[in-house]
């Protein structure tokens, strides 16, 4: 596999209301290459810099050399586990905001879920095939500091 450490920058949308301000960091972790390229329109359209990783060695690369506002991660990444590198973001003292986005069971999802509290960061999850308007609302949410209640 030729292309599992691509790592891209995609700019903020110009124009975009969601994107005032400068552009937040955004890593973006799944070896799917179109999910990862929707996902990243989502985001880069909601005022994100994106990284892309395909797998654990480059998100590992994109963690130790760079610093996020918000990490998207897919559990299931060829023959690895994201898990791995929530391990990895533990150890390096991570607090950006962790979004896990996966098809793996609702079981599986809340185990790491678990993990991921156990080592204090700041989780959530949404299951795939992915709500897009709820994905953009809660990268606003993060990038903007606001909260949104329903």
């Amino acid at each position: 596999m030729q292309d599992v450490t691509s790592k891209d920058r995609e700019p903020a949308a110009a124009g975009d209301d969601d994107c005032a301000g400068p552009a937040a960091r955004l890593l973006m972790v799944d070896d799917d290459t179109v999910h990862r390229m929707i996902v990243v329109n989502v985001a880069a359209k909601t005022g994100y810099a994106v990284d892309q990783a395909a797998d654990v060695q480059a998100a590992s690369a994109c963690i130790r050399d760079n610093s996020y506002d918000c990490i998207l991660l897919d559990l299931k990444l060829g023959t690895q586990s994201g898990v791995e590198l929530l391990t990895q973001l533990h150890e390096q003292g991570c607090e950006a905001p962790i979004i896990i986005i996966s098809s793996a069971v609702a079981a599986a999802r809340a185990e790491v879920m678990r993990l991921a509290r156990l080592y204090a960061l700041n989780v959530s999850d949404m299951p795939k095939p992915i709500n897009l308007p709820m994905l953009r609302a809660r990268l606003t949410e993060i990038r903007t500091g606001a909260t949104a209640d329903a």
